[in-house]
């Protein structure tokens, strides 16, 4: 921008502002001289700016207007400056020249200040920096264009043992993602700038090879345009919280298991009935001199299928019972909806319940984790059942819908029942950890909980309506996006 002396805000600033001619004659200057170097305006306008400088720092100066005006440099350099009484006064001093007013412009500031300013920012740069590799977690910012990694607090080598530099290498941070985290987290990441800020878990290599969880959030910086300049993110090490949390996860799955043991026992009964009638029939036809063949075979195909029957049981409960991490991957929901739905049919039978499904067959598939989702679908029907357990039997009612929305694209579950409306005081608390509205003596109070934190593991959210009608229990999760070259 011009130097133009006509502003008077130029007059504020505690730099020496001047603007000479081809000849370096003065042509305009601030009040800034008079502090500096005790000349006023009036006794430097139209006299040479070489004869300000001392004798044996003029051919630098000369050479700084010369590179400026011919290759349009802008050179910063130390000067002395002649006091009008006496003795010389030590500055910073900058020179440009602008080709639209044929004019060198000159700015100089005090050296002293100017090293106290250059002192004031190492001091605040050292204190964050200090601060910084004593925060528990470690910051970071991206670039907007490429998610290439700028900056990393020099703390991450506590975190995980890797020096900041090593980040610099486009490569690095996904190669350290574990195998069944990385595809969540790139369906998540592209997201980031229309959405303003998002936070995901994943395991992370640690230098020593062993994989530890982080808590990673980033948010989009944006200037008065609203155009985004940066992303900075925050990486905190939540290993501990996670083995916790995991804990709490398998101790709220055996005892939906044990809640489960009636309808299980049920559903192994009878398979091994048939099995068992089966091989009375086979074993009496081979005690018979005229034996049958094919109803041997027919038997005999019989009870293996009754075996598959059984052990599909079997396998389900190993699977669902055994303990293991959140590992996001493509999925319908519909899947793990109908593997929870399985385990209570016959509870459902034995209590006249009726399920009334409304299923989108072209559902999107979604990034989640199989069994942690049948984890919350049972939790819901178990509290459905408890809830209708009081209404006439032949009222008895869960339905069951699946719908996508397009305009956000969502993907939403919605599990309800028409039993008794939950206290409006209690709404708000459903989710807390120990809070239920069960008789003392049923139930943890950690299903919900549980259940709260398994969906927002999935980026989901999940709510709650009730009235004297039904209950519903909402959960939208974003629909499945497959981007390229990310």
């Amino acid at each position: 921008m011009p130097l133009t002396m006509e502003n008077g805000l130029l007059d504020l600033t505690p730099d020496l502002l001047t603007a000479l001619d081809d000849d370096g004659t003065i042509v305009r200057i601030n009040r800034a001289c008079q502090e500096l170097i005790d000349f006023s305006q009036g006794d430097l306008l139209g006299t040479q700016y070489d004869k300000l400088i001392h004798v044996s720092d003029r051919d630098m100066f000369r050479d700084a207007r010369q590179a400026a005006r011919e290759l349009g440099a802008r050179t910063r350099f130390e000067i002395r400056l002649s006091r009008k009484w006496g003795g010389y006064r030590s500055a910073f001093c900058t020179v440009a020249y602008s080709n639209e007013e044929s004019l060198f412009h000159i700015g100089a500031r005090d050296s002293e200040d100017y090293k106290k300013s250059e002192n004031e920012i190492k001091r605040l740069t050292d204190y964050q920096r200090r601060l910084l590799a004593v925060a528990p977690n470690s910051v970071y910012s991206l670039s907007v264009d490429d998610f290439q990694i700028i900056y990393v607090s020099e703390n991450v080598q506590d975190l995980m043992g890797y020096r900041a530099m090593d980040f610099q290498d486009k490569g690095f941070w996904p190669r350290c993602i574990h195998d069944d985290d990385r595809g969540s987290v790139f369906a998540i990441i592209p997201d980031l700038i229309d959405r303003g800020s998002i936070s995901f878990e994943y395991r992370f290599r640690h230098a020593n090879g062993s994989f530890r969880w982080v808590r990673d959030e980033l948010k989009v910086l944006r200037n008065q345009e609203g155009r985004p300049t940066e992303i900075v993110g925050s990486w905190t090490d939540i290993t501990e919280k996670k083995v916790l949390e995991q804990q709490m996860l398998q101790s709220a799955k055996l005892a939906s298991l044990g809640e489960l043991a009636a309808g299980i026992v049920h559903e192994l009964n009878q398979p091994l009935s048939i099995i068992r009638m089966a091989s009375h029939n086979a074993l009496d036809a081979l005690q018979n001199p005229n034996c049958d063949v094919k109803f041997l075979c027919e038997r005999t195909r019989k009870i293996l299928n009754q075996v598959d029957r059984a052990l599909k049981v079997v396998d389900h409960i190993r699977i669902y019972g055994r303990k293991s991490d959140l590992c996001l991957h493509e999925l319908s929901l519909h899947q793990p909806l109908d593997s929870a739905f399985s385990l209570f049919s016959e509870k459902l039978k034995f209590q006249c319940i009726d399920v009334l499904w409304d299923l989108d067959i072209s559902l999107p598939n979604i990034m989640g984790d199989a069994t942690g989702l049948e984890q919350v679908f049972i939790n819901l029907i178990a509290n459905a059942i408890d809830a209708l357990s009081d209404s006439q039997a032949a009222d008895r009612a869960i339905f069951v819908t699946s719908r996508y929305d397009r305009n956000t694209r969502t993907v939403s579950i919605e599990i309800g029942n028409n039993g008794p409306a939950i206290p409006e005081e209690s709404i708000g608390r459903l989710f807390e950890p120990f809070f239920t509205t069960k008789p003392s003596g049923h139930g943890t109070g950690l299903g919900l909980s549980i259940s709260s934190r398994i969906i927002q593991h999935h980026q989901a959210t999940i709510s709650v309506q009730s009235n004297d009608q039904q209950t519903v229990f909402l959960l939208q999760f974003p629909e499945l996006q497959i981007h390229q070259g990310v």
